[in-house]
């Protein structure tokens, strides 16, 4: 819309306003380009304005959109797997952890010091003397040979040639010709004393002698005897380092004490070993069983004889049934826990030593119980059960477990389904779409006391 430009007149020709009188601006004609100009700025603000209603009508729909996928999404059911709850035998147990162990094993270690030069590796099989390991020490040879010296020449000397004891024997010969002579002398002496062709002096000076002779005589004896037991004392000492110094010897060349397998060997040839380093593990593996930890807060109630469920690592698809044959009567302080020992009632094939077991010793049995498997219960003891396609969170009253499944006091019925996998973080009432899922099979419990088998 365009307007004629108007014919002001200039300020100098405009005609002044008295004083007192009042005029308004708008009451003056506007210039026409400030009239164009006013009429460009309302068209920008009517466009800006529609411009604006436009953008936040598209950033309505966009979130009304994403509120509609939120919700479809929400609620859309969520995949679960889920099992009923069904009736069996439930089992009070102690838990424990084991080990599989030889029954018979020894820890074969280094009685002398030196360089070690093993001779079997792990898996050898090895008879009771066999030699596993040499131990070099030279300077036990060496030892060994003087005292082997040292021992022939104390036997010389004890021996009945000993130049010490020949020597007095042969002082004592010497003494008793002598007194043999004296004595002669005496009895002639004292024939010549009777005539009186003598004096009696002479009679007693040999008489003397004689008893003096006799006195040295009985010293040498006395000497002879003591020297014989020293040389004899001198002898068995030195016998007795021979020995010692043999079985020194003897022990660097290191024997299996018994029929079995090399389980583990801790030193690699060329190694230096002191005394009493574990060198070798020798077991008989035909004869395993099973070393449990038992915590002291339940000892109380395992005692030998106590059935055992046992399930290995290594076989987690089985439960295996066994036997408690020994209880340590010390506690392992360290870890306020027993060592017992079971029996595998049937072992399976292929069980090796060091496999490592849960083990349920079983303190009682209830049948027809209410069973709900061990995963669907989480560390609050809550259960999430399928109902109508939603989730109900229920806290049921437990009571005892196994391994796999725990019993259900109050709280749910046989036959409801409860979820065993993907209802971690679910609340109560999500929509869930559930898979399911066989019971889980009852630990199989030991056959009764028929089937007790004896070390």
């Amino acid at each position: 819309m365009s307007s004629a430009p108007l014919d002001l007149p200039s300020r100098a020709s405009s005609p002044r306003i008295a004083p007192g009188a009042t005029r308004l601006e708008e009451d003056l004609p506007a210039p026409a380009s400030a009239k164009a100009a006013t009429a460009e700025t309302a068209k920008l603000r009517f466009r800006s304005r529609k411009k604006r209603h436009t953008a936040w009508l598209v950033i309505a729909v966009a979130g009304l959109m994403a509120l509609a996928g939120g919700a479809a999404v929400k609620l859309r059911p969520l995949p679960v797997t889920t099992t009923p709850i069904v009736r069996g035998t439930a089992v009070e147990a102690a838990y424990a952890t084991g080990t599989v162990e030889p029954f018979d094993r020894v820890l074969v270690k280094a009685k002398a010091a030196g360089a070690i030069d093993l001779k079997v590796r792990e898996g050898a099989h090895v008879k009771k003397g066999d030699l596993v390991a040499v131990i070099d020490s030279p300077t036990l040879g060496h030892d060994l040979d003087r005292g082997k010296v040292d021992l022939r020449a104390a036997e010389q000397q004890a021996g009945a040639k000993g130049p010490q004891i020949v020597a007095l024997e042969a002082q004592a010969r010497a003494l008793r010709a002598e007194l043999n002579t004296v004595q002669n002398d005496r009895t002639h002496v004292a024939r010549l004393v009777a005539s009186g062709s003598v004096p009696e002096v002479d009679l007693d000076h040999l008489v003397d002698k004689g008893a003096a002779l006799e006195a040295q005589i009985e010293a040498n004896v006395a000497a002879r005897q003591a020297l014989q037991i020293d040389l004899a004392a001198r002898r068995d000492e030195s016998s007795a380092a021979m020995g010692s110094l043999a079985a020194r010897l003897a022990d660097t060349e290191v024997r299996s004490p018994l029929d079995g397998v090399v389980l583990a060997r801790y030193v690699e040839p060329g190694e230096v070993a002191a005394v009493n380093t574990p060198l070798l593990k020798i077991g008989n593996v035909d004869n395993l069983i099973l070393e449990c930890a038992i915590d002291e807060a339940d000892i109380g109630h395992v005692s030998v004889g106590k059935s055992v469920a046992i399930s290995l690592y290594a076989f987690s698809d089985a439960v295996y049934d066994g036997e408690v044959f020994e209880i340590l009567p010390d506690a392992d302080r360290s870890k306020k826990s027993f060592l017992a020992k079971v029996k595998f009632r049937q072992a399976p094939a292929g069980l090796r030593s060091g496999m490592t077991a849960e083990v349920n010793v079983i303190i009682q049995e209830r049948p027809q119980s209410l069973l709900v498997p061990a995963e669907a219960v989480d560390a609050s003891g809550r259960v999430l059960v399928v109902a109508n396609g939603r989730l109900q969170a229920r806290a049921p009253k437990l009571g005892v477990r196994d391994m796999l499944r725990v019993e259900v006091l109050d709280g749910l019925a046989e036959g409801e389904e409860v979820v065993v996998a993907g209802g971690e973080g679910l609340t109560e009432g999500t929509r869930v779409t559930a898979t399911p899922r066989p019971p889980v099979e009852g630990m199989r419990t030991p056959k009764g006391a028929a089937s007790k088998l004896t070390l």
